[in-house]
């Protein structure tokens, strides 16, 4: 299609999406998709944590973001001419609009230190080039920055008792990293700026960077408008191997040469050309053999708070509030169903979640999950939190088994998959039921809706549905463990 002349000014986070991809930054700039609206529950507490950043710092002059453009810019340039700390600025420069966290005066009248608040404890390069293009916007309205830093979060802290927002903080230049990447970054400006000069060029956009998997691509209709099938790129741990035989006009599974192709390709290869589900009856007999008569499926939901909310949590530690066990006696049809919720104005759910774990989960019962490296991890630091409970868990710890793992391994394997192993595609692929019919469907989903309960973002009737909702979806995966789990038992006799 013939394009449109790009949309000014361009902001920060065009200019990174253009780093990636070239179509994907044109589309944006049209409005030819919609904006991602997927909710976290970071999103809740980056006003928080922006808060405890600004703290550190005196009289800091904050640019209300309900301003408009124009207005937020001209007070920008007022904090800068008077020297004064400023958050939330707006810098102007040509048809470049730049969003700057925070700029601090230095003491020799001329500089400043440019930072950017980060609610995480690493960093990847899409924040060293994000610095970049404020330093690129920067230097050019002739605003010296003497050092550029970031303040994140140091993921060792613990919570003991007051927050102390100096511990919690890590404070970093990264000056000498962003010096390393000049050179890339550079390269960037320059085909960002020769691509924007442009005023005739044709969609989809050749000459620039962009992703290299359709399936990646936010609107892969336009991007490749011939292309009516992109199966190829479900070849499970394809790598590069996907675009490679995608532009070799491979299209479908069914049709690559396995010569190329390692043993668990093969498997899905093999059952994309037969049109029919892999087992492995042996590697799977042999997975089930050590099972007792009593088998229990058991699915946990966990917040994991950038901000310690708990005594003696650290950033990102998960925290149960949810639990699900159906517990299978083989003699039986029907599995028994127990769960728990943690009520939010109870507080702290982390002893109480354990103690009705032991209680409703058998010692002799076979504990099935999926990905059972989670569970016993948030059971690890339940029990070093409350040392009382540490005999109860030992009896148990054994008996737990990985139920992702016969799927991980292609010891079953069905077309529907479209080659995902997670418990979210694996479902419907077997069974007429998936997560589609309920009001949460994700495990970030269920962190963020509890997180909102525990910062009373909700009304009182809202709270009775959410908690519903949560223990919903908690059902909803320990129940398709123990279908999934029958089924095999089923198929190996």
């Amino acid at each position: 299609m013939q394009s449109k002349p790009i949309q000014f000014p361009i902001n920060k986070s065009s200019y990174l999406q253009f780093s990636h991809c070239a179509n994907s930054f044109y589309l944006r700039n049209q409005n030819l998709v919609e904006k991602n609206q997927n909710t976290f529950s970071g999103s809740l507490e980056w006003k928080e944590f922006q808060n405890i950043c600004l703290s550190q710092f005196e009289s800091v002059r904050i640019i209300n973001p309900e301003l408009s453009k124009p207005q937020q810019i001209e007070e920008t340039k007022k904090g800068i001419l008077e020297r004064v700390p400023v958050s939330g600025g707006q810098l102007l420069f040509g048809q470049m609009i730049c969003f700057t966290e925070f700029l601090y005066p230095d003491e020799n009248g001329i500089s400043w230190t440019l930072y950017d608040f980060r609610p995480v404890s690493s960093h990847k390069l899409d924040i060293l080039r994000s610095l970049f293009f404020q330093n690129k916007i920067l230097s050019l309205l002739a605003i010296p920055i003497s050092d550029t830093k970031l303040i994140k979060i140091n993921p060792s802290y613990i919570l003991e008792g007051n927050f102390n927002a100096k511990e919690y903080l890590s404070v970093e230049s990264v000056a000498d990293r962003l010096k390393r990447e000049e050179e890339r970054f550079e390269l960037e400006w320059k085909d960002f700026q020769s691509f924007v000069e442009q005023h005739d060029f044709s969609f989809p956009i050749q000459g620039y960077k962009h992703c290299n998997s359709p399936k990646s691509c936010i609107a892969s209709n336009q991007c490749y408008p011939q292309e009516k099938n992109f199966e190829i790129f479900d070849l499970r741990e394809a790598h590069d191997l996907g675009p490679k035989f995608f532009q070799a006009g491979f299209r479908f599974l069914k049709d690559l040469p396995e010569e190329e192709l390692n043993p668990i390709q093969r498997i899905q290869v093999t059952a994309h050309r037969n049109e029919e589900v892999y087992f492995d009856l042996g590697a799977l007999s042999k997975f089930l053999e050590t099972d007792s008569d009593l088998v229990a499926f058991l699915d946990f939901e966990t917040i994991n708070p950038a901000i310690p909310i708990f005594e003696g949590t650290k950033p990102f530690q998960h925290c149960p509030f949810l639990y699900s066990i159906h517990i299978w006696d083989q003699n039986s049809e029907s599995p028994i169903h127990h769960s728990y919720i943690h009520h939010p104005e109870n507080g702290d759910p982390r002893k109480i979640v354990l103690q009705k774990l032991f209680e409703d989960l058998p010692k002799e019962a076979t504990v099935y999950c999926f990905n059972d490296f989670f569970e016993k991890q948030v059971i690890e630091n339940l029990v070093e939190q409350h040392p009382e409970n540490r005999t109860e868990w030992h009896i148990r710890r054994e008996n737990f088994k990985d139920l992702a793992k016969p799927f991980k391994h292609f010891w079953i394997y069905s077309p529907k998959q479209k080659g995902k192993a997670s418990l979210k595609e694996i479902l419907p692929a077997f069974f007429d039921i998936s997560h589609e019919s309920l009001s949460i469907k994700l495990g970030q989903d269920a962190n963020y809706q509890y997180l909102r309960l525990l910062k009373k973002q909700v009304t009182e009737d809202e709270k009775l549905r959410v908690l519903e909702d949560l223990e919903n979806y908690c059902k909803m995966d320990s129940y398709a463990l123990f279908l999934l789990y029958q089924m095999i038992r089923q198929k190996i006799g």
